[in-house]
């Protein structure tokens, strides 16, 4: 057999339709709706949980509890708290905010620029600088 018979060539993927592509782009868009949806509400339930966390770890233990235990940052543990302990006057901004909008829909961001009164952009991706950071991370 030579080395250029049609058994030995590499089969190259077709590339896909516009149709596949639609479908490809559609179900990945409503994936990522998806997993964007209810964040906030879930991220109360995990500071719910921290706070917690942090009354039976005992004072000082915390944050080491929080890099041992929890694979987050104190950054995002304080984040999900301070969250936790502001759903009310979350949901009291929301409401006086005027905009149909619900806690479901909310992004981070979003919610922590309703509790803290700050206004103005900050499209997500990180934090909004205005969370009391608390305590900072000291070396044991």
């Amino acid at each position: 057999m030579n080395a250029l018979t049609p058994a030995s060539k590499p089969v190259e993927p077709a590339e896909p339709t516009l149709a596949e592509l639609v479908a490809r782009i559609k179900e990945a868009h409503a994936e990522l709706r998806a997993s964007m949806r209810h964040i906030v509400i879930r991220a109360i339930a995990i500071g719910e949980d921290l706070n917690l966390a942090k009354k039976k770890v005992g004072h000082g233990n915390f944050l080491k509890y929080v890099s041992e235990n929890c694979e987050m940052s104190d950054k995002t543990a304080e984040r999900y708290m301070h969250l936790a302990e502001n759903k009310e006057k979350l949901k009291t901004e929301l409401a006086a905010s005027g905009k149909i909008e619900s806690i479901s829909n909310l992004s981070l961001a979003r919610a922590e620029r309703l509790i803290t009164g700050s206004v103005g952009g900050g499209g997500g991706g990180g934090g909004t600088g205005k969370i009391p950071r608390g305590r900072r991370r000291r070396t044991v």
